[in-house]
């Protein structure tokens, strides 16, 4: 007999693309001492040679995708 699921005491709250996109900044300032604007900068123009050979890059750039992937349309 299948039992209910269980409830958990985990709760979440959705962020929004301003709050996403500083926390992201924090980051890349704490991680490589600059600003989210100058990463993606540098990450879009290639200048990092290959980002999942460091850990701390490829956390940033999976963030830096996931924002630049859902960027609201433009008018």
């Amino acid at each position: 007999m299948a039992s209910e699921p269980e409830e958990t005491s985990v709760g979440y709250r959705e962020i929004t693309r301003e709050e996403s996109w500083a926390a992201l900044d924090e980051h890349t300032r704490r991680l490589l001492g600059i600003g989210a604007d100058e990463f993606a900068r540098r990450y879009n123009a290639g200048e990092y040679d290959d980002p999942d050979d460091d850990p701390r890059l490829m956390r940033l750039a999976f963030h830096l995708e996931f924002l630049q992937q859902n960027a609201p349309a433009a008018p």
